[in-house]
């Protein structure tokens, strides 16, 4: 069974490295987007001894919840589609894995062919998000997070 890691990643690389670590089995397929923001770091070469790793050219600025997040991840399956994986993982550059990855791969192998992405008959209560698509942020691909001066006056 092969997996499709699909990461995207800015900052934090020590976080990133141990994650590359971690997926570094032949079972897997590591995809890497690293923002476009991102000057000074290369992913040491040979990290990854078992894994497969593609990191991918002329990667997006990504801002933080604005369309570019989605033009980084098409970036990242367009990549992934062209190799047989059975699974396809979309995570940041900073998660960090809970378990072994044993116990990870054994879940897959007992859940194999089932689709993790849930869908809901019928109608769904507004209240269950209505905050993430209720508010328009115009600007969201130019100034990205809101936390900066100028993302609040706008």
């Amino acid at each position: 069974m092969k997996h499709a890691w699909l990461i995207i990643a800015h900052n934090n690389f020590e976080i990133l490295e141990n994650l590359l670590k971690y997926f570094d089995h032949e079972c897997n397929n590591i995809y890497l987007h690293l923002d476009k923001k991102v000057k000074c770091y290369q992913v040491p070469e040979n990290i990854c001894k078992k894994a497969n790793l593609y990191v991918v050219p002329n990667p997006v600025n990504v801002m933080w919840g604005g369309s570019s997040q989605i033009e980084c991840t098409m970036k990242l399956l367009e990549i992934a589609l062209k190799d047989k994986n059975d699974y396809y993982h979309l995570i940041s550059g900073v998660d960090v894995p809970l378990q072994k990855f044993s116990a990870l791969e054994n879940f897959f192998r007992i859940h194999k062919g089932k689709e993790f992405v849930g869908f809901v008959d019928g109608e769904i209560d507004p209240k269950l998000y209505l905050d993430r698509v209720g508010v328009h942020h115009y600007f969201q691909n130019f100034i990205g997070k809101r936390d900066k001066f100028i993302g609040k006056v706008l």
